[in-house]
């Protein structure tokens, strides 16, 4: 079983390596420089360094404080004027940020930082765009972090910073492990390993030893992963640096899960949750629900991993949907423009001193040309937000339909049915099994449904819980296979969401029902070249391939098929692809196949 990289690994990495002014300082108590703050009760530059470092000693334990702390420092550098004191004020507070996952206010933040710096520190930039990175990675934004990470590289090699190349070389190295290219990831990896030993910082080290137990678990060295971020969990311990903690326990809970050691699997899940629950940090907590969930379903806790399986997705919805990929998309362009805008403006204020009246009408001209292309440029993004909108209206409206086709009264009332029957007859234990899968089938329905794309896997799991019911339903008239290519990976392969469900309930109602004696539902997926084929074979009484297409246009409403055909049609219109749906009719049962273009999700 393969396991994504921790996404609360990054934030820890970012949350511990913000640069701040001075790494000792961090480690003064909170208490000194409270009393330091009591002293230093004039607006000057004294109290913004206490204020800031205040921040940094405090933004772990108490967010909410710290932030009290960032926004005083901000105010009294903006007061006497002092640049320096509003970069780093600007900084801090998108650490702050960070700490509880608000990726838009963070990426400001470290906007306004740049702005204020205007390039006089190279080493606080550096910072910031491994920082910048990390908030990418967190979104799923794999390219765009990998160019912020490779400017910190870049940077921090000419500075010659152990530090910066320490921090630069470990987010590196998470980008080639969400990409499968472990042998490049544990390189940088273990580059950061070394690096940490130069600098002598353990908060680092503990980091860098928590991403190879990440790794290893990944490429199934479970030894190892266990043995890196036990240690890491250790120095953790030992310097404060909890985030880590929180990544390295669900690295120890992940790797006893592959092993089949559930026992201990829920322990460190249990452990990392608590932790990242102390800290405020979402995403750990989501990820750490989702283990448990796989732990809970191998052991038959039901309840345990519907429980565990909501809260999952009602933390994860909450830090990671596509309103705020967005809007985290439209900030940067936003910054990227005003950036822009300064340089130009400043370029032509520079020309204005030292250029003649030729120079300056040139000038002019292009001023001109530029207007004339941004309005035609806005114009034609009008046109096409217009043709957009019209395209994601018409497949929201057909996603309706595809919900409203799958989950149809009939089979909600046959389900409620069915579980009143095992409790008229005291079976509350098929009546408990039955209504924890009819929950988890109904609540992931329409999770999925508000989504364009979901994962394999997500797709998978609710069309297996929908086939468990109907089998219950049928007294196990059927049994079915589901065969999924080795080289797919499901968690990551992205396909429209309940596009195979109309095919195998037709597969059970009209296929294996009317048979004499028990039949068999395969579904099978695999990749051919760049394109996903996905296959629902029955060996039911099968059906003529004119009356399939005769018995789906005499259908009052639009049936399963129906409304597959057009959502397929919309999704070669938006994606300019090739999708496709056929349907066969075999000596035996009916065999559908359904060819979808290949997507990663990064």
């Amino acid at each position: 079983m393969l396991f994504p990289v921790t996404r609360t690994l990054f934030i820890a990495i970012s949350l511990f390596t913000l640069s701040f002014v001075c790494a000792q300082d961090m480690a003064k108590p909170v208490d000194s420089l409270k009393q330091a703050l009591q002293l230093y009760t004039a607006s000057d530059s004294n109290r913004v360094w206490t204020l800031i470092h205040l921040t940094s000693a405090t933004f772990i334990s108490n967010p909410a404080e710290a932030m009290q702390y960032a926004d005083e420092a901000l105010s009294v550098s903006k007061k006497i004027k002092w640049q320096k004191g509003i970069a780093l004020s600007f900084r801090v507070k998108g650490g702050v940020y960070l700490v509880q996952s608000d990726y838009m206010q963070a990426l400001e933040s470290y906007q306004q930082a740049l702005k204020a710096d205007n390039g006089n520190s190279k080493k606080f930039e550096t910072g910031i765009l491994n920082n910048i990175g990390n908030i990418h990675t967190s979104m799923g934004n794999q390219v765009k972090a990998l160019e912020y990470y490779r400017k910190a590289f870049a940077t921090a090699t000419v500075l010659q910073d152990n530090h910066e190349l320490s921090m630069a070389a470990g987010n590196t190295g998470t980008v080639f492990q969400e990409l499968k290219q472990y042998d490049s990831a544990i390189i940088y990896y273990r580059t950061s390993l070394h690096l940490t030993g130069l600098t002598g910082n353990d908060r680092l080290k503990s980091n860098a030893l928590c991403f190879l137990g990440s790794v290893f678990n990944e490429t199934k060295n479970f030894d190892s992963a266990v043995f890196y971020s036990r240690r890491s969990v250790q120095l953790a311990d030992q310097t404060g640096n909890i985030y880590v903690k929180a990544a390295a326990l669900h690295n120890l809970s992940n790797a006893f899960l592959s092993e089949g050691k559930l026992d201990s699997s829920e322990y460190y899940g249990r452990q990392s949750l608590s932790v990242a629950k102390d800290i405020g940090n979402l995403q750990s907590q989501y990820e750490s629900w989702n283990s448990l969930r796989k732990v809970y379903e191998k052991k038959g806790d039901y309840e345990k991993a519907y429980h565990a399986y909501n809260e999952y997705l009602t933390i994860r919805d909450s830090v990671l949907n596509d309103e705020k990929r967005q809007e985290l998309t439209r900030k940067e362009m936003q910054f990227e423009n005003d950036r822009k805008e300064l340089e130009m403006a400043a370029a032509l204020k520079q020309q204005q001193v030292i250029r003649n009246a030729a120079l300056a009408l040139a000038a002019v001209i292009l001023a001109g040309s530029m207007a004339s292309f941004i309005f035609y440029k806005r114009r034609k993004d009008a046109e096409l937000k217009q043709k957009e909108a019209e395209l994601n209206t018409e497949v929201t409206d057909t996603q309706m339909k595809a919900l409203r086709s799958q989950m149809n009264p009939h089979f909600i009332f046959n389900s409620l049915n069915s579980i009143r029957h095992y409790t008229a007859q005291n079976n509350i234990k098929l009546a408990d099994e039955y209504l924890v899968r009819f929950s988890m089938l109904m609540r992931q329905v329409f999770e999925n449904s508000d989504h364009k794309k979901i994962s394999l896997a997500d797709d998978l799991h609710a069309l297996e819980l929908y086939m468990q019911i109907e089998a219950a339903r049928l007294n196990h008239k059927f049994d079915y296979q589901v065969q999924v290519d080795t080289d797919i990976d499901r968690e990551n392969t992205m396909i429209p969401p309940l596009l195979l469900q109309p095919f195998v309930e037709n597969s059970i109602w009209h296929g294996i029902a009317p048979k004499k004696g028990n039949g068999t539902i395969i579904i099978n997926v695999s990749r051919q070249s760049e394109m996903i084929c996905c296959v629902v074979e029955d060996n039911g009484v099968g059906i003529k391939k004119d009356m399939i297409w005769e018995k789906e246009e005499k259908k009052d409403r639009p049936s399963g098929i129906g409304i597959t055909r057009t959502r397929i049609d919309l999704l070669n219109r938006a994606q300019n692809a090739n999708a496709s749906l056929q349907m066969y009719p075999l000596h035996e049962g009916t065999k559908v196949e359904i060819n979808l273009p290949f997507e990663l999700n990064f």
